[in-house]
């Protein structure tokens, strides 16, 4: 006969669903203008997950009642030009990929340690 064996798990309440939310990589790879987060557009995902202009079974639902809990902003807001070649500032260094990878270019203060963040894009 077949055997199928069972998985176990621990009952803590934790993965019983999963991630859900909405993440900038998947729309601005900094490849074309119109595909380079700004805070306008950041803030535009936002408000749109939040919308209850869309409705569920005649009641208004927005995405965040349907579990899409978590908003992220993953690249473009560094101030770099590690990643978004079709917005350089000509003030910092261009260094490839390879070389952002390899840790030799860097969106992190040299004094402080802290993260830079493009001010042009998100000045708030």
């Amino acid at each position: 006969g077949l055997w199928i064996p069972m998985a176990g798990g621990i009952d803590n309440g934790l993965g019983l669903k999963p991630p859900m939310g909405w993440r900038s990589w998947n729309l601005y790879d900094c490849m074309s203008p119109e595909r380079i987060i700004t805070d306008e557009r950041m803030r535009a995902a936002m408000h749109a997950v939040l919308d209850t202009s869309r409705s569920l079974s005649v009641k208004a639902a927005n995405l965040k009642d349907l579990g899409f809990d978590e908003i992220s902003m993953d690249d473009g807001w560094q101030q770099c030009n590690c990643s978004t070649r079709q917005d350089e500032d000509p003030t910092l260094p261009t260094c490839s990929v390879d070389e952002c990878v390899g840790g030799h270019c860097s969106w992190h203060d040299k004094r402080t340690g802290l993260p830079m963040v493009n001010r042009h894009r998100f000045w708030d």
